[in-house]
């Protein structure tokens, strides 16, 4: 189980796409409340996150509310003063990159 969180909704259909193809269950919210209204992201084997998600003065606190691992998909701009996340793809990302990631970050729990 992967869980995306993502505040596009293309982001969101796009990622989840990409990942069913590859044989991985998808859950997906538009940002980290709403997933914790479901217990899914509990379960993930992995986490990824849209940067666009995350307020600069807390995303550490946010970042670490999430089971680990935590792939962030990151603006190439945007810095933050600690990551705690198994990995970062830069954006603009393909998707294969992510997919690659979260194979990786996965481990033996994968699809």
């Amino acid at each position: 189980m992967v869980t995306i969180i993502a505040r596009d909704p293309a982001v969101r259909r796009s990622l989840a796409f990409a990942l069913d193809a590859e044989g991985y269950q998808v859950s997906a919210y538009p940002d980290i409340e709403a997933s914790f209204g479901d217990k899914k992201p509990l379960t993930a084997s992995c986490t990824i996150v849209d940067d666009d998600t995350l307020s600069d003065g807390d995303c550490d606190v946010q970042l670490g509310s999430l089971p680990p691992p935590v792939v962030l998909l990151l603006d190439p701009h945007r810095r933050f003063s600690k990551v705690c996340t198994a990995g970062v793809v830069l954006k603009p990302y393909l998707g294969q990159a992510v997919i690659e990631l979260v194979s990786e970050v996965c481990g033996d729990s994968g699809p």
